[in-house]
């Protein structure tokens, strides 16, 4: 973004009767007014500012539940452990400088589809995500999204994760069109292979209520947010992130 420069203040004051003229004959300059002002800090791309809670503390509960791929490296495994700990710290530029360092490793001695580099892949758009580069996430989602599509299939697990996060993104970016698809996509797969009541398949559940509801129809928004709700609150608790963000 770019950034405003502040306005010139300076004034220059009308000479007095009487004032004293330097060497060559011609008035002093006054000095100017003018302050230094702060430069505004530019904002993530595609999204303004961070993400906001509610979304964090849904995509953080996911992370959790799926936890990134074994390394292939001792280095790079300490490396990516270390960025994972910063990125649940909230630090989100340190974890992003990490997880960038391991996946240019692993991209160049394993491969754009090897399992570690794409998981690595993962994990870096997510930590943008919960950064607020919703622009820069999306290319790296979609990017992981497509290899475990070719590589591991529709229905394995790590792809209908990815289905879900990208799906996620998409309706935080505000394009409910591309979003819908996937997240009803994530919702069927996981009802078939881990239960409608596992924490994820309620979490996009949850939000393609939220999808639907954005776009106006309320009478498919209405069952599936109100039947992610009760099953979140029986199975996680009503003191958990995802089920709070969920009680509006």
């Amino acid at each position: 973004a770019a950034t405003s420069s502040p306005g010139n203040t300076s004034s220059r004051k009308g000479a007095k009767k009487g004032q004293k003229s330097n060497r060559a004959g011609s008035p002093a300059k006054p000095k100017s007014s003018r302050k230094k002002g702060k430069t505004p800090r530019a904002k993530p791309t595609g999204a303004g500012d961070a993400l906001t809670n509610e979304a964090a503390s849904l995509l953080a509960e996911v992370l959790k539940l799926n936890p990134s791929e074994p390394g292939a490296s001792g280095v790079e495994d300490e490396d990516e452990a270390n960025a994972k700990a910063m990125r649940e710290k909230g630090k989100y530029e340190d974890a992003e400088m990490l997880y960038r360092k391991v996946l240019g490793a692993r991209r160049t001695t394993l491969g754009d589809r090897h399992p570690s580099t794409v998981s690595t892949l993962d994990q870096l758009g997510a930590t943008l995500y919960m950064k607020g580069d919703l622009v820069g996430a999306e290319e790296l989602l979609l990017e992981a999204l497509e290899a475990r599509r070719a590589t591991l299939g529709d229905s394995h697990p790590d792809t209908v994760a990815s289905v879900s996060s990208s799906g996620m993104l998409l309706k935080d970016k505000g394009d409910l069109a591309r979003a819908e698809p996937l997240l009803r996509e994530a919702v069927a797969a996981m009802r078939e292979t881990i239960g409608e009541r596992h924490p994820d398949a309620l979490i996009c559940m949850a939000n393609l209520g939220v999808l639907l509801k954005d776009k106006g129809d309320l009478e498919a928004a209405e069952p599936l947010l109100r039947d992610a709700l009760l099953a979140m609150r029986e199975t996680l608790g009503d003191a958990h992130p995802a089920t709070l963000v969920n009680i509006v």
